[in-house]
């Protein structure tokens, strides 16, 4: 809890420096090819229930390999964490920490 803490500290306070001085740069991550996204972990596997008619139900598995064939389109500040961000069929979007690679939203 004590390091959950220092750690949502640090990114606040990076987040209030870059908006008081706009000309700081975030921490470069530790990669220089475009990056791939972490696989979901099996408690992640979830079942989509899509109502297409009133007699037909569409029943879609997502795996951890969902996001194979999406675009990365760089990263963005969400919710306090730095997150690299892709796109899939312009309805999927999903944000990854950079540093932990847990999804964030």
């Amino acid at each position: 809890m004590k390091l959950q803490f220092h750690t949502q500290f640090i990114r606040i306070t990076l987040i209030v420096l870059q908006l008081i001085n706009p000309s700081l740069q975030w921490p470069e991550p530790e990669y220089s090819a475009t990056p791939i996204p972490a696989p979901w972990p099996e408690q992640f596997h979830a079942l989509l229930y899509m109502n297409l008619s009133s007699t037909r139900l569409q029943i879609t598995n997502l795996w951890p390999d969902f996001l194979d064939g999406a675009e990365h389109l760089g990263t963005a500040v969400t919710d306090g964490y730095l997150c690299n961000v892709w796109e899939k069929i312009d309805i999927v979007w999903y944000y990854e920490d950079v540093y932990t690679k847990r999804p964030v939203r």
